[in-house]
C-alpha cells in the first residue's frame, strides 16, 4: 500500500512562531498493528476516534491489507477498547476492513470496492447518532469527493445516497465541479484527499486538502452547513458556505478554481457561486493531512498538521473566526515517525483526568514508501 506525499511546485514557507509552551508528545504506548508485520501487505494511518455507546473507545482508519479476502485497496479498519480492561479488540492480519468503499464510479460499485480515505467522526451534544465525512477516489487514485455517513451505533454505517449521480450509489456532497471524473494518480493528485470534520455552535466545519491536477497545486479548504437534529443526516436547510478571501460565503459544495478556465478569483459564477483562487481559501490553516480536536483544558481548537517529514500544531479560538496561529514543530516526536496522518482525541482512557491524547503512525519494520505502518498512541502534552 501506498501514502502518496504530494510535493508542491510552489515553495511552502512554513512561518514558526517562537512561543514560550508547546505541545510535545509525553508518554507513550503499545503500537496497533494489524499483525506480526509486513512491509508489502499492511499499514494503518489518518485514524479518527471516538467514545461508543458502550463508553469504549473506537478507533477508525485507513489503512490497506492485502491479505484479507475482501479488497487489496484502501479502505477503513476498526479496533475497540475496553475502557474497563484497556485492551484492544485484535486487528488480526487477515481481518476485513470495518466499512469500504461502496460508490459506482470510475470502474468501482458495491462489490468491486473503490478507495475511501481520511475518516473524521463527530458527535454533536444532545444527538446520539454520529456523522462521518471521508473521501472517495482519495485524490491520489482518481478525483477525491467526500461523502457523508451516519451511524446510530458507531460501527455500522448509512452513507447519503439522495439523488446520486446518474449510475452511482452513493451522492458526494463536496467535489470540485470541473476536477475531471477518473483522472488521477499519485503523482498528480486531483480532488480531495484529506479530511477533517468538527462541530461547533450549531454547524458542522469540513477542513480539506484539495488537490488542483491542472496546475500541481494544492489548497486548504474550509466548508462549512448547518445542523438539523430532525434530518436523517443531520443536514440543515439553509446554511453552506465556503471560507473565501477573509469571510464565509454561500456556495453549493461544487468549488470552481481559478486553474479550472472559468475566471479569475471571485468571478461570479451562474448558479451564484464564486471562483475561488488557488490561494484563497483559508490561507493560514495549514497545509497537509492531520486531525482537529477541541482541547478543553486549554479551552481552543487544536490541528495537528503532517508534513516534510514532522507534525506541526495550530490553534484557534473559535472555527467561525477563520484564524489560525501559525504552525509550531510538536516536540519529542518518535524517531520511526512517518508524518502522514496523524490523529488526535480528547478525552479519559482507564480513569486518567481528561487530556489530549495523540496517535502517530510510525515505522516499526523499516518499510519504505509508507507501507507496513502502526499507530503509536501517546499523551499530547501542554505545557
Amino acid at each position: 500500500m501506498k501514502v502518496q506525499k504530494w510535493l508542491l511546485l510552489a515553495e511552502l514557507t512554513l512561518s514558526l512562531t517562537v512561543f514560550g509552551q508547546n505541545y510535545h508528545v509525553g508518554s507513550t504506548y503499545t503500537p496497533l498493528t494489524q499483525g506480526s508485520g509486513g512491509c508489502s501487505w499492511q499499514t494503518l494511518y489518518d485514524p479518527t476516534l471516538y467514545k461508543l455507546p458502550s463508553g469504549d473507545l473506537h478507533l477508525l482508519t485507513q489503512g490497506g491489507n492485502t491479505m484479507n479476502s475482501c479488497t487489496n485497496i484502501d479502505s477503513f479498519f476498526g479496533t475497540t477498547r475496553n475502557q474497563s480492561s484497556g485492551a484492544w479488540s485484535a486487528m488480526g492480519a487477515t481481518n476485513c476492513p470495518e466499512f469500504m468503499g461502496g460508490y459506482t464510479r470510475c470502474g468501482y460499485s458495491s462489490t468491486v470496492h473503490g478507495p475511501i480515505a481520511s475518516p473524521s467522526v463527530v458527535q454533536v451534544p444532545g444527538d446520539s447518532r454520529y456523522f462521518m465525512a471521508f473521501s472517495g477516489g482519495n485524490a491520489d487514485y482518481f478525483d477525491g469527493k467526500i461523502y457523508w455517513a451516519v451511524s446510530n451505533d458507531g460501527i455500522n454505517w448509512s452513507v447519503y445516497n439522495v439523488n446520486p449521480p446518474p449510475g452511482e450509489t452513493w451522492t458526494p456532497v463536496l467535489f470540485g465541479k470541473y476536477a475531471g471524473d477518473c483522472v488521477g494518480n499519485g503523482q498528480h493528485p486531483n480532488g480531495i484527499g484529506q479530511v477533517q470534520l468538527a462541530y461547533e455552535n450549531g454547524y458542522f466545519y469540513v477542513f480539506m486538502s484539495y488537490y488542483h491536477y491542472n496546475s500541481g497545486t494544492l489548497s486548504p479548504v474550509v466548508y462549512r452547513f448547518d445542523y438539523s437534529s430532525a434530518h436523517a443526516y443531520g443536514f440543515g436547510p439553509s446554511v453552506r458556505q465556503v471560507f473565501h478571501n477573509g469571510t464565509w460565503e454561500n456556495n453549493s459544495g461544487q468549488f470552481v478554481w481559478s486553474d479550472d478556465g472559468y475566471g479569475s478569483d471571485g468571478t461570479l459564477l451562474a448558479n451564484g457561486d464564486h471562483v475561488i483562487g488557488i490561494y484563497n481559501s483559508m490561507n493560514n490553516y495549514a497545509f497537509g493531512s492531520g486531525d482537529l480536536k477541541h482541547d478543553d483544558n486549554q479551552g481552543w481548537w487544536v490541528r495537528v498538521q503532517d508534513w516534510s517529514g514532522t507534525v506541526y500544531w495550530q490553534t484557534s479560538s473559535s472555527l467561525s473566526s477563520g484564524v489560525w496561529t501559525s504552525p509550531t514543530a510538536i516536540g519529542n516526536l518518535p524517531s520511526n515517525l512517518y508524518a502522514w496522518g496523524t490523529g488526535l482525541w480528547f478525552g479519559s482512557l482507564s480513569g486518567s483526568a481528561n487530556r489530549m491524547w495523540i496517535w502517530m503512525p510510525v515505522n516499526n519494520y523499516s518499510c519504505s514508501g509508507g507501507d507496513g505502518l502502526s499507530l503509536l498512541p501517546g499523551t499530547l502534552d501542554y505545557p
